[in-house]
């Protein structure tokens, strides 16, 4: 089994016999331009400008959504009772229920 040390040691002799043998190219000196700041400051502050903006509209969004669905809410609850009724008394007239309530009311107010 290789160890982590035996690998590491490994890897520093091949080095050093390139940078010796002189396959290994030489250090030329320059000036590295580090541009990496300017998207991590950059991003860091159009996250915190989404995040805000989102988030309001998020919240908007959500009680908007949850006016809409407590009026729906209400509405069907509504409606339900409504249709209910609007069938079933269409129905007792289809059947002549209309009529024979009438005749027992009248014959109830007679009676009296």
């Amino acid at each position: 089994m290789v160890g982590q040390l035996q690998l590491l040691m490994f890897g520093a002799l091949a080095f050093a016999l390139l940078i010796l043998s002189g396959y290994y190219p030489p250090e030329i000196k320059s000036v590295n331009l580090d541009v990496d700041w300017t998207y991590r400051k950059l991003g860091t502050a159009a996250y915190r400008l989404l995040d805000s903006g989102l988030n309001k509209l998020n919240r908007k969004t959500e009680q908007g959504m949850m006016t809409v669905v407590k009026g729906g809410s209400a509405f069907l609850g509504r409606i339900t009772v409504h249709l209910v009724l609007f069938f079933s008394v269409n129905l007792w007239l289809i059947l002549g229920y209309r009529d024979k309530h009438l005749a027992l009311k009248n014959s109830s107010y007679t009676m009296m």
